[in-house]
């Protein structure tokens, strides 16, 4: 059985990708705070391109740049999985939810998984953290289910906003708000980017 070890290290940030960073966290809250993101003329549209726009550059940039290229493979596979701890956060979709701003069916499934999802890659970067092994199928199929679990929150997200429920007691209009359009035009596509680069790792692992 593939199995993976490693020994822990911080991940490095160039000064090319904090500027990156800052400005697409900014470009997020303008965007998020304007009011588009809400309208239901063009909210459905910057929120799929917000989603959907990072992680195909970034994946354009690993393909095109060496540079971009060596730096995703010198990156820790432990620090990319233990930065997904962070997605507990999203348990308050159903509080959310519970006090009527939500809609269930996008809240529930959307805090549940990200809940599993945190909890496991806790689990799965300490294991790396104190040198045991994990199979490499294992956190395969949590990448996976990561992955996953984005695409599934995302598009309920779109479908169950109130311009096509019309007159709902609950929808996702607030996820085009700030500060929660944030999840959707900045943290949730930097996640799924740090999932591609897991995905990378993975596949290194395989070839070594």
């Amino acid at each position: 059985m593939n199995t993976l070890t490693e020994t822990p290290r911080m991940i490095r940030l160039p000064s090319w990708l904090w500027i990156g960073l800052t400005a697409w966290f900014t470009a997020a809250a303008t965007i998020g705070g304007s009011g588009l993101a809400s309208d239901p003329r063009f909210g459905p549209v910057l929120l799929s391109a917000g989603v959907a726009l990072p992680p195909l550059a970034g994946y354009l940039a690993w393909r095109t740049m060496p540079g971009v290229r060596l730096w995703v493979s010198d990156l820790s596979l432990q620090a990319l999985i233990a930065l997904h701890s962070v997605r507990t956060v999203g348990l308050g979709f159903i509080f959310l939810s519970l006090q009527g701003q939500l809609h269930p069916a996008f809240a529930w499934p959307a805090g549940i998984g990200d809940a599993f999802a945190a909890v496991t890659a806790l689990v799965i970067s300490i294991n790396l953290a104190q040198g045991r092994s994990v199979p490499t199928a294992r956190i395969r199929s949590w990448n996976r289910f990561g992955m996953l679990d984005f695409v599934v929150a995302v598009a309920a997200g779109l479908l169950l906003r109130s311009s096509l429920l019309g007159d709902a007691t609950s929808n996702t209009d607030l996820m085009g708000i700030v500060p929660l359009a944030l999840f959707p035009l900045f943290a949730v596509p930097l996640m799924f980017l740090v999932h591609m680069a897991i995905a990378v790792k993975l596949r290194e692992s395989n070839r070594s």
